[in-house]
């Protein structure tokens, strides 16, 4: 299976040496190794000792969001986003969330910060271009959006499988232009493949 978005997430989480965060980084190290229940269970070990870590809770969301649980996934990303506003991880993948869930104006509300500081620099900040991919995408604008992936692309990659998925969502997109299709509903890849790296 595709790596999903919480193993994207994971070389963003912030450690350091308090024991909260090396168990943490524990559970991420052995993530490959647990199901679905058992990494939840692990994490929310870790929370019930540190609630404050931002990347555990957003990393319980990309797992919940694997499971189907779209309600709990929200509840997550926004725990870790009230915590670290700037875990432009979490953001993101809220706002795929939000667009998954069919409200559009949170979504644009949650990753028009990203863009609007993506469209800011020439050197546009990979994430940022992303978003502001979906936000044109919302708002019917596949021509746009495809140019916005295009230039996220061509920035460094840190999430290789979120890279992946953008292209294939390019595809999808290029797909529905060619068809005079208008933007459909499209569940984005990098929240339908939560799955781990392997």
């Amino acid at each position: 299976m595709a790596m999903g978005a919480q193993d994207q997430g994971i070389a963003n989480v912030q450690t350091s040496s308090s024991m909260a965060e090396e168990r943490l980084k524990a559970v991420i190290d052995g993530l490959d190794a647990m199901d679905d229940a058992s990494a939840i269970a692990a994490l929310e070990a870790v929370l019930r000792d540190a609630p404050g870590l931002a990347g555990a809770h957003q990393l319980m969301a990309a797992i919940h969001a694997q499971m189907g649980d779209l309600d709990a996934a929200e509840a997550e990303f926004r725990a870790a986003l009230a915590l670290d506003p700037e875990l432009s991880v979490a953001r993101f993948q809220l706002g795929q969330l939000l667009i998954v869930r069919g409200d559009l104006d949170a979504a644009v509300l949650v990753l028009e910060p990203m863009a609007s500081t993506a469209r800011q620099s020439p050197d546009a900040d990979v994430l940022g271009a992303y978003a502001s991919a979906w936000l044109q995408a919302v708002q019917g604008e596949l021509e746009a959006a495809i140019r916005e992936v295009d230039r996220g692309l061509a920035g460094p990659q840190a999430l290789p499988a979120l890279a992946a998925d953008m292209r294939k969502l390019r595809q999808v997109w290029l797909g529905a232009l060619s068809e005079g299709d208008g933007p459909r509903p499209t569940v984005p890849l990098f929240l339908s493949g939560y799955n781990r790296q392997g």
